[in-house]
């Protein structure tokens, strides 16, 4: 026994006996005739056995050369027998499938301003069980730039009384694009994992639960990215319509995060008012306020971060190797060096014929260490 969007329940009162059907799902046998039967819906699922629409699945394709390609899925609850919905200025539906029959679209409006609301009906019987209703939309393509993409995306908008309890939406985009922001009203549906030499985001959702998201078992046609690219999963039970998010390409990003931070060390490196606890305190916690902000793109640009913390310590050791090979400076044709920094000190002595300590002022100068004669003073 299930409610009408497929979730188990469960019969209440002792007289009820549960078995397992060969599908899968639970049966209640009960030994004589009821006239009514009491359910128990699991907590989790009593909302959704509430609402018109349970579950909606978006997956957007964006491809190399911009192209949008979006399949949005309903799970209906039963007795609803069609589907309306309103697009965005130039978006188009390209197929619809009730379950796993194919309808057509249609507008309801034959005024051009409202061209963009269309509803799919249920076919003869189909509208007396839960269904799933998919969508194929094709939107106007996105502008990829040379520093990446800012998507800005609109699911079709349902009307108040079927706007779906929750909601998860995958995000496709080409191999060299990287996710920086997290889109306003949406949860990632995916965690940092380790990867090789580095990390990357992986859903933590399997494949096989979400294929059973919306309901499984169904024939449709194949929708997936023509190339190697990056998924990112988002989900929501806010009901929100509108998904905007920023991708970085990788070029810029690498050059972005590997360079910062050696163009940083090497400033550091060379000005040493900079050597201090403040200027490092103050460092690490503009760091933690960036995170705290733009966590994505943080946690993006810490690879090649590392890697230009890797060529900063490359060069600083090739540099360290070449200063201890190079000899001292030295200055003049003294027998022994003598360098700017060398003191002359000072020598206290007696005068002769006197019984009185006299300084010895010597006259010494790099010039006369260098074989010129000297201008100052003589002896006493």
């Amino acid at each position: 026994m299930v409610d009408s969007t497929g979730v188990p329940v469960a019969a209440m009162g002792g007289e009820w006996h549960r078995q397992i059907a060969p599908a899968g799902t639970p049966v209640w046998i009960h030994e004589g005739a009821v006239e009514l039967i009491d359910v128990s819906l699991p907590e989790a699922a009593l909302r959704r056995a509430l609402d018109p629409v349970a579950r909606a699945s978006l997956r957007t394709i964006v491809g190399g050369d911009g192209t949008i390609r979006t399949r949005a899925q309903y799970r209906v609850a039963a007795g609803i027998d069609e589907l309306t919905f309103r697009l965005p200025p130039g978006w188009r539906p390209a197929g619809a499938w009730w379950n796993s029959l194919a309808v057509i679209p249609r507008s309801p409006s034959t005024n051009r301003s409202r061209s963009d609301s269309w509803g799919v009906a249920a076919p003869e019987g189909m509208s007396r069980q839960a269904s799933v209703v998919t969508l194929d939309l094709e939107a106007p393509a996105a502008d990829i730039h040379s520093l990446g993409i800012d998507l800005k995306l609109i699911a079709p908008i349902l009307p108040a009384d079927r706007i779906p309890a929750e909601t998860i939406w995958e995000l496709s985009v080409p191999d060299d694009q990287y996710l920086m922001t997290r889109p306003p009203g949406f949860a990632a549906a995916y965690r940092w994992t380790r990867t090789g030499l580095g990390w990357s985001r992986t859903s933590i959702y399997s494949d096989d639960e979400l294929r059973a998201w919306v309901g499984s078992g169904l024939t449709l046609p194949a929708f997936e990215p023509d190339g190697e690219g990056h998924a990112y999963l988002f989900h929501t039970s806010r009901g929100e319509p509108a998904l905007e998010a920023k991708f970085m390409n990788r070029l810029p990003l690498v050059l972005l995060g590997s360079g910062g931070i050696l163009l940083t060390g090497l400033l550091i490196t060379r000005m040493r008012r900079l050597h201090s606890l403040p200027v490092a305190v103050a460092a690490a916690a503009a760091v933690a306020l960036a995170a705290v902000g733009w966590t994505e793109a943080v946690l993006t640009l810490l690879q090649p971060a590392l890697l230009g913390a890797a060529l900063l310590l490359f060069y600083l050791l090739v540099d360290s190797l070449a200063q201890r090979g190079r000899p001292a400076d030295t200055v003049g044709t003294a027998p022994f060096p003598i360098t700017a920094s060398t003191i002359v000190p000072y020598v206290p002595a007696v005068a002769p014929g006197s019984h009185e300590p006299t300084s010895i002022r010597s006259s010494l100068s790099l010039a006369d260490l260098g074989g010129q004669p000297s201008d100052g003073g003589s002896g006493p």
